[in-house]
C-alpha cells in the first residue's frame, strides 16, 4: 500500500530534520580555517624588528650586568623564573577554588563551542576556561609556562550566552584560540624578565608595535571563525561599553571618531604606550579587511546600515590614510 499513516509521516519528517542537522553540523565541524590570510600585514615585520632589537639588548645588558655584579645575575634570573612558576600555580589554584571552570558539566555549551573552535583552527593543546564574577565585558588570555587560560567575566556571558548572540561568543573565543595558534604569546618569558627588571622595561616599546598588530590579527581570526560581521562589531561595542548600552553606538559615530584620530599627536602618543590599538581603529580595520576577505558579507552588513554611503566613504578614507602613513 502507498498510503502512509500520520504517525509514519511525522516520523519520517523528524528523521529528515535530524539528518539535515547532522549534515549541517558535519559541514561546521569540517570548517578548517587557514589563519595565514588573517594575519595583519605589519605583524611579521614588527616581529622581526622586536626580536632583532630586544634579544641582543637583553643579552648585552645581561653580559654587562654579570660583569658588574660578579655573576649574581645568574642567581637572580632562575629565582625570577621559579617565582613566576610558583605564582602561576597559585593563580590557577585560586581560579579552581573560586571560579567556575568550563567543562562538560559546567557551561557545556561553551565547552563544546571551544572544542569545535580548537578543531577548526587545528589547535590541540589544552586550554582551561574559567568564568568569574566581574562587570567587565572582555575575555582575558593568560599564558604562563604550560598553562593556557581564558578568563570569561560573567558580564560577557550575560550578553552573549544565548542563541541570538552565540556568534559574538564564538568571535571572542576564536580570538583567544587564534592568538595561541598564531603563537602571539610566545614571548611570555621575555615579558616576565622585562617586567621584573626595571632597567629592561624600556624594551617594551619595541614589543608594543608587534603586540598591537597581533590584536588586529586576532580580530580577523575571530571574524573568519564566526562568519558574522555584525556579531563581531556588536562584540567590540560590548567590549567598549558593556551590555546595557552597546546597542546605542552607531557605526557611523564610531568611524567619525576614527577619522578624528588621524593627525592627532596625542592619540598617536597614547597608543604607543599600550599593547592595544584604539578600539575604534580595530573596528575600522576589521571592516576594511572584511571587504577584501568576504565582500558579500561586508556589503550585506553595510546595506543594513542607515548611512551606508557615508560609512563606506569613511572606510575608504581611513584605508587611504593608513596606507599613506
Amino acid at each position: 500500500m502507498n498510503d502512509k499513516t500520520e504517525t509514519e509521516t511525522e516520523t519520517e519528517t523528524e528523521t529528515e530534520t535530524e539528518t539535515e542537522h547532522l549534515d549541517e553540523n558535519k559541514k561546521i565541524v569540517n570548517k578548517h580555517i587557514d589563519i595565514t590570510n588573517c594575519i595583519h600585514p605589519n605583524e611579521t615585520s614588527r616581529f622581526y624588528l622586536a626580536i632583532g632589537i630586544v634579544i641582543p639588548a637583553i643579552l648585552g645588558i645581561m653580559f654587562f650586568s654579570i660583569i658588574f655584579t660578579y655573576g649574581l645575575l645568574f642567581l637572580t634570573i632562575p629565582y625570577v623564573i621559579f617565582l613566576s612558576w610558583a605564582m602561576s600555580r597559585l593563580f590557577k589554584a585560586q581560579l579552581l577554588g573560586n571560579c567556575a571552570e568550563v567543562s562538560i558539566n559546567n557551561f557545556p555549551e561553551i565547552y563544546h563551542m571551544l572544542k569545535k573552535i580548537q578543531s577548526d583552527l587545528s589547535y590541540s593543546k589544552k586550554v582551561d576556561v574559567y568564568v568569574y564574577q566581574d562587570g567587565m565585558v572582555n575575555a582575558i588570555l593568560v599564558r604562563l609556562f604550560r598553562t593556557r587560560i581564558i578568563l570569561l567575566p560573567h558580564e560577557l556571558l550575560v550578553g552573549m550566552l544565548n542563541d541570538k548572540n552565540k556568534d559574538e561568543l564564538i568571535w571572542v573565543l576564536s580570538r583567544a584560540i587564534g592568538h595561541l595558534k598564531a603563537k602571539h604569546l610566545r614571548f611570555w618569558l621575555l615579558n616576565i624578565l622585562i617586567s621584573s627588571f626595571e632597567k629592561l622595561q624600556f624594551l617594551n616599546f619595541f614589543f608594543y608595535p608587534w603586540e598591537r598588530a597581533t590584536q588586529y590579527s586576532g580580530d580577523r581570526i575571530g571574524l573568519a571563525m564566526c562568519s558574522n560581521l555584525k556579531a563581531a562589531i556588536n562584540a567590540m561595542n560590548k567590549v567598549m561599553l558593556g551590555n546595557d548600552i552597546s546597542d546605542k553606538v552607531t557605526l557611523l559615530g564610531t568611524l567619525e571618531q576614527r577619522d578624528r584620530l588621524f593627525g592627532s599627536f596625542f592619540a598617536w602618543l597614547y597608543e604607543h604606550f599600550t599593547v592595544h590599538p584604539h578600539l575604534v581603529k580595530r573596528v575600522e580595520s576589521l571592516l576594511n579587511w572584511s571587504k577584501e576577505y568576504d565582500s558579500t558579507q561586508y556589503y550585506k552588513f553595510l546595506n543594513e546600515q542607515s548611512n551606508c554611503a557615508e560609512i563606506d566613504a569613511l572606510l575608504v578614507k581611513a584605508k587611504i590614510n593608513s596606507e599613506q602613513r
